[in-house]
């Protein structure tokens, strides 16, 4: 009886040591599983060239230039022109803020999922000052391997300014937008946009103001009215090429997700042309403006340390023991009975 009493009560011992082993290991392997995330990403750029004023000037035009970009990540910020700063048309230096894995300045072709995250923006004039800027490029572009958020913008204004002696003028550039986003898990969000606008305004010959006059955001439908807007009644359009949308955000939400703009992942370049009818004699001014944004979140999630697979492997191989004992025990009992 002695015997049969100290198997019993070692047997019990066992069983309670093992069921502690097992719980301890998993609840150490969660506690030391360190706080990550899925990679998320968000790219967006474009790149606008011969802009001008094609048709309808008395003269030759002057051109002017304007950029402002910033990035942010975890509540840090790096911004192009700090607040009270004065305007500059020069190259400013990219803004980039994060743990690191920069690219180089004026890289405008997506750095992508490097270094140990990231956000930057940048623009660039072509030529560079002091020469007159008949182009531009700007990207926004972020990436994040840690739980938190991040940001950047990149906005850019070319301008092209001219005499007119009345009648009607026509506006041209090209564009060529690309933009990626991609998440991993859910809570991840990642959304990148673009925009780009014709701001136009008009100073009469004589005492009249300088005034705006019309506007138009390039969106691939020449027939709709919200894709462009007279200011001034006296004045009417007269023909658009719109052959793609300029005014696109994409957005994923949780994960795995990834989507680009154009759809098909392919960057293609377009032409686009507006002619406004009824101006009169005066100076015109046109204001290109061009805007590149991304924004990430990305989710915690919990990944074991190489060091804490052998204690789950423990915990795992405990409870197996306490569950096979336990049926062992019910056979037995069975048997007995």
């Amino acid at each position: 009886m002695k015997n049969a009493s100290l198997s019993f009560d070692l047997t019990q011992a066992t069983r309670f040591q093992t069921k502690y082993i097992a719980t301890l290991a998993l609840v150490l392997s969660a506690m030391s599983s360190p706080a990550e995330a899925g990679p998320v990403y968000g790219y967006s750029k474009n790149d606008i060239s011969a802009f001008r004023i094609s048709s309808g000037l008395a003269g030759a035009a002057t051109r002017s230039y304007f950029s402002h970009h910033r990035a942010m990540f975890d509540g840090f910020g790096v911004d192009s022109h700090p607040k009270g700063a004065e305007k500059n048309s020069d190259d400013l230096p990219q803004s980039k803020v994060g743990p690191g894995g920069f690219p180089g300045e004026n890289t405008f072709t997506p750095h992508g999922q490097q270094g140990s995250g990231y956000a930057r923006a940048d623009t660039q004039p072509i030529p560079a000052a002091p020469a007159p800027p008949e182009a531009a490029k700007n990207v926004a572009e972020a990436y994040r391997i840690t739980p938190g958020n991040a940001s950047a913008r990149a906005d850019f204004t070319l301008f092209v300014q001219g005499d007119t002696n009345g009648g009607s003028l026509t506006f041209f550039f090209t564009a060529t937008p690309f933009m990626r986003v991609k998440t991993t898990n859910e809570g991840d969000q990642a959304e990148a946009d673009l925009e780009v606008e014709l701001n136009v305004l008009f100073d009469p010959e004589g005492d009249a103001p300088r005034k705006p006059v019309f506007v138009w955001v390039p969106c691939g439908d020449k027939t709709n009215p919200r894709c462009f807007g007279i200011i001034d009644p006296s004045l009417s359009v007269g023909g658009i090429t719109d052959p793609f949308d300029l005014n696109e955000t994409i957005t994923c939400k949780g994960g795995p997700c990834e989507k680009t703009w154009p759809a098909d992942g392919t960057e293609k370049t377009h032409n686009y042309e507006i002619t406004v009818n009824g101006f009169g004699k005066g100076t015109v001014t046109a204001g290109l403006d061009s805007h590149e944004g991304v924004s990430l979140r990305a989710r915690e999630v919990r990944v074991p340390e190489p060091s804490t697979l052998p204690l789950m492997l423990c915990g795992a191989i405990g409870l197996a023991i306490t569950w096979l004992r336990r049926s062992r025990g019910r056979k037995s009992a069975n048997l007995d009975a």
